[in-house]
């Protein structure tokens, strides 16, 4: 497989398609979605599909550094937000020390993140988790708790955080998030009956095969990247799919792809600026 990576801080970055630039995607009951995943992934379903080809070539844009593979290790119930916030805090503390007391969340030789350890990302999880008030009026968090308690976390420690939706009337934009992760910013995304996947491409079989699991109900992911594949035939192109890149607080799919060929999925997305 061939494959060409751009940082969201280099010159060339892929070029905006107007067909994926707004695609309609919040469901009537957004107000009243919550988010409770990861902690129960035998409820996912799994599916694959087989993309006959004889090469395929992605064009990658992602956050310098690309972004922390957290996801939950059982202590804490129904806490896809206290996850997904502490991905956020571990993306930032490379930037800000201070967010994770006592710990680098990346390898300084290589620059790579670390995956999470036993006691400080655990110690920022249950943080989160109360202040984002899980499992408090129900199961999980709501939306506006979870970015309150993101919030909160970030202002004891003296820093700013804002969001910046990445919706225009209401509706996904594809521009917007890749604005986002140009600048350097994770995205932090709310979502429900979410399908995410990895490609695998086989030369012996001449095909790509995705391997799939649809999360059921409200969860929480965080993007940090953007995709765009394209699958030959000899030196002819027979398909272009494009893709988000998020840490999905799965142990199962901890680094996944979202094809935005469909954004029914999506209930609300958030760039994420910390200062």
């Amino acid at each position: 497989m061939k494959k060409h990576v751009l940082l969201s801080l280099a010159v060339s970055a892929v070029a905006a398609l107007s067909a994926f630039s707004t695609v309609a995607v919040k469901p009537a009951s957004a107000d009243e979605l919550r988010y409770y995943y990861p902690d129960r992934e035998t409820r996912d379903t799994y599916s694959s599909e087989v993309i006959p080809c004889t090469n395929m070539i992605e064009t990658e844009t992602v956050t310098q550094y690309r972004m922390p593979l957290y996801y939950a290790t059982g202590e804490l119930t129904n806490c896809c937000g206290p996850v997904g916030g502490a991905i956020v805090v571990g993306f930032y503390d490379r930037y800000y020390t201070d967010l994770i007391p006592d710990w680098t969340p990346y390898y300084p030789a290589t620059n790579r993140y670390k995956r999470a350890d036993t006691t400080y990302v655990p110690a920022v999880m249950r943080e989160l988790y109360t202040l984002m008030r899980t499992n408090v009026d129900d199961v999980g968090v709501s939306q506006a708790d979870c970015k309150a308690g993101l919030q909160e976390y970030f202002s004891d420690r003296n820093r700013t955080l804002s969001y910046s939706s990445i919706e225009s009337n209401s509706s996904f934009n594809y521009d917007l998030y890749k604005q986002a992760i140009n600048a350097n910013k994770p995205v932090l995304l709310f979502c429900n009956n979410v399908t995410i996947g990895k490609p695998g491409f086989s030369q012996q079989n001449q095909s790509t095969v995705f391997s799939y699991q649809t999360i059921p109900g409200g969860h929480i992911v965080v993007g940090y990247g953007y995709s765009t594949i394209n699958y030959y035939n000899g030196d002819t192109i027979t398909r272009t799919d494009h893709f988000i890149l998020v840490s999905s607080g799965r142990s199962s799919l901890p680094d996944a792809y979202i094809n935005v060929g469909s954004t029914s999925w999506l209930v609300d997305g958030y760039a994420v600026t910390v200062s």
